[in-house]
């Protein structure tokens, strides 16, 4: 693996989901990646932006009552 790029093994591992969730968000769209032949590569600078526009703040014991 590159510095610039990530597996979809290690992102699972990285934000403890299945390799077939990664395999979903990429094939929605909505995480970048890069396919040369069957590999997939996910541009670190994509998984960046990811978690930026999909982390919360935390949450309060109130919010957590309410779900």
């Amino acid at each position: 693996m590159s510095a610039t790029h990530i597996s979809v093994k290690d992102l699972a591992a990285r934000w403890g989901c299945t390799k077939v969730a990664i395999y979903r968000q990429v094939e929605s769209g909505r995480i970048k990646a890069l396919r040369i032949g069957q590999v997939i590569r996910i541009p670190l600078s994509a998984v960046e932006e990811y978690e930026h526009a999909n982390t919360t703040g935390p949450v309060t014991r109130s919010a957590r009552r309410r779900a």
